[in-house]
């Protein structure tokens, strides 16, 4: 549950930017691309049954936590939104973040307990998600800090 309280952390201050003409605010596509990213990593751990599935799985998620990763360094560089807005998108994909980290903390709990190798692309994607190299597990360094 823990889990699901990060994970909506991250993407509820990015749901409510102003709409554009009854079209999807940049920061509402943002958000469908994070939960679809989250529903593809999820993909990715049900597909894990054996060593041999387990290694492919393991590169599938390490594409999508890089695809997450980017999608959340750019929702935090959207202005926040206004109250109202913020509120009709949280109504709107609170279930579902909810529901895909469910799916997720499940395929998590499976993989780690029962999938030879999983254990491995766990702790790999794990790293990945906390911004960390997982050869070293030091953090990564940004663009930024390299000039």
């Amino acid at each position: 549950m823990r889990g699901c309280a990060a994970c909506l952390a991250l993407c509820l201050p990015i749901l409510a930017s102003p709409l554009y003409g009854g079209e999807k605010s940049p920061a509402e596509e943002v958000v469908v691309k994070m939960l679809g990213q989250l529903e593809k990593m999820a993909d990715a751990l049900s597909s894990m049954k054996n060593e041999e599935t387990s290694a492919a799985g393991r590169e599938e998620l390490k594409k999508y936590v890089a695809a997450y990763r980017d999608l959340r360094a750019q929702s935090e560089k959207l202005p926040p939104p206004p109250r109202e807005v913020k509120d009709r998108l949280e109504k709107e994909y609170k279930k579902k973040f909810v529901a895909v980290q469910e799916r997720l903390s499940l395929e998590v709990t499976r993989v780690r307990a029962t999938v030879p190798g999983g254990r491995e692309a766990l702790i790999e994607v794990s790293d990945l998600l906390r911004g960390r190299d997982p050869k070293t597990k030091a953090p990564k360094e940004k663009d930024d800090d390299k000039k």
